[in-house]
C-alpha cells in the first residue's frame, strides 16, 4: 500500500517539475525520486562530498568530479533534504562520465516519502 501511494507521489511531482508533464507509465519496479538540481542531498563517502541526482528503494544516482576515485564497494552517508541522514552500503552499478549509479542493500520507502514531503514543503515556501 505504501509502496502504491510513494508512486503516486512521485508521478504528481514529476508533473509539477516537468514541463511537458509527466505521462508515461513507470517501467521500473521501484519508484525513483528524481531531485531538482538546486535541491539536491549530499553523498559523503571519506573526504569526498557528491551530489545526488535520485533515490530508489535500491539505490541513488550521485554525481561525482573527475578526480574522485571510488571502488566498486561503496559505504557512505546521505544527508537527505528531511534532515536525516541514512547509511548506505552498495555495489556500483554503472559508470559514465560524471553520474554513478549505485546499487544499495534496500532504502526504506519511508525515507523516501520523507523526501517527498520535505521537497514539497520547500517548494511551497518558494511559491509567492
Amino acid at each position: 500500500m505504501l509502496h502504491t501511494s510513494i508512486k503516486m507521489v512521485i508521478k504528481r511531482l514529476l508533473r509539477l517539475w516537468s514541463k511537458e508533464g509527466y505521462e508515461a507509465p513507470e517501467k521500473r519496479e521501484f519508484v525513483r525520486l528524481v531531485y531538482p538540481s538546486r535541491q539536491r542531498p549530499k553523498f559523503k563517502v571519506r573526504e569526498y562530498e557528491m551530489e545526488v541526482i535520485d533515490i530508489s528503494e535500491k539505490g541513488i544516482t550521485f554525481l561525482k568530479n573527475k578526480q574522485t576515485k571510488i571502488s566498486q564497494c561503496i559505504y557512505g552517508t546521505v544527508v537527505l533534504l528531511s534532515g536525516k541522514s541514512i547509511n548506505i552500503t552498495g555495489k556500483i552499478a554503472w559508470q559514465e562520465e560524471n553520474g554513478v549509479g549505485l546499487l544499495a542493500k534496500r532504502i526504506l520507502p519511508s525515507i523516501i516519502l520523507q523526501e517527498i514531503q520535505a521537497l514539497l514543503r520547500q517548494k511551497g515556501s518558494n511559491e509567492p
